[in-house]
């Protein structure tokens, strides 16, 4: 069939990608037509479809990831007041980020516009998480521990509480990772991401929130054992 559309003749030619992303196949077939197709002149060839609808998503993806990074920013310090507890939350954002990469690769799974909205997703997951950990660990110092104490008693009150908010956003999106049935293309690569970011910051988070707000406060001299108390104060008698 010969088409028109914004006044030109065109003749659409139609193929399934299957097996490997979207991108790099495309990539791969515009080298083959240049290298062998020689096209008369008048003619010229333009890559529609899903390809062209992934090129748009991913021009806005580069305005909106970079976007909903500074809001959270601006969140975060308007919450702490600290840009040192804003860098410490967002801080964990790369290490879910690492989860998402991982799981990715060992399932297999091309990136896509859905695996994208998956890493944004597990922004906020990282950022709560981060949150619960955080505010209670200065609680605890507020209340008259050391940093140091208060960080090992906040990561260890806190464990149960964090782990099941990961435990409860990666087991909830397990069907949709595993499901094979029409439709789940476009779902699995998000819940993949999810869960692998769930899993990242279940597992890495542990060690490295405590680890990094006790070095950053080390550096601002705020673990001096002289400045706080190692237990709380005790109530005066009546």
């Amino acid at each position: 069939f010969i088409y028109r559309e914004h006044l030109e003749r065109y003749v659409p030619i139609r193929f399934s990608v299957r097996g490997r992303d979207m991108q790099t196949t495309i990539e791969d077939a515009k080298r083959t037509v240049a290298k062998e197709i020689k096209l008369p002149e008048g003619v010229h060839l333009d890559w529609v479809g899903e390809y062209s609808e992934m090129q748009a998503a991913n021009r806005r993806l580069v305005i909106v990831i970079p976007l909903a990074l500074l809001m959270i920013m601006a969140v975060l310090y308007a919450a702490t007041l600290s840009l040192v507890n804003t860098l410490i939350l967002m801080a964990q954002v790369p290490l879910a980020c690492l989860g998402g990469v991982l799981a990715l690769v060992i399932t297999h799974t091309p990136f896509s516009i859905s695996a994208a909205v998956g890493f944004i997703s597990i922004f906020a997951i990282a950022i709560m998480d981060g949150i619960l950990l955080n505010f209670y660990i200065h609680q605890l110092w507020e209340e008259g521990y050391t940093v140091l104490d208060s960080i090992v008693m906040g990561a260890d009150r806190r464990f149960r509480a964090l782990m099941m908010t990961a435990l409860v956003d990666g087991l909830g999106l397990l069907p949709a990772a595993l499901s094979t049935r029409i439709g789940a293309q476009t779902q699995r690569p998000l819940a993949i991401v999810v869960i692998g970011g769930a899993v990242s910051i279940a597992l890495l988070t542990r060690v490295f929130h405590p680890t990094l707000v006790y070095v950053l406060h080390k550096q601002l001299g705020l673990t001096d054992e002289g400045e706080r108390k190692t237990a709380p104060p005790e109530p005066a008698p009546a």
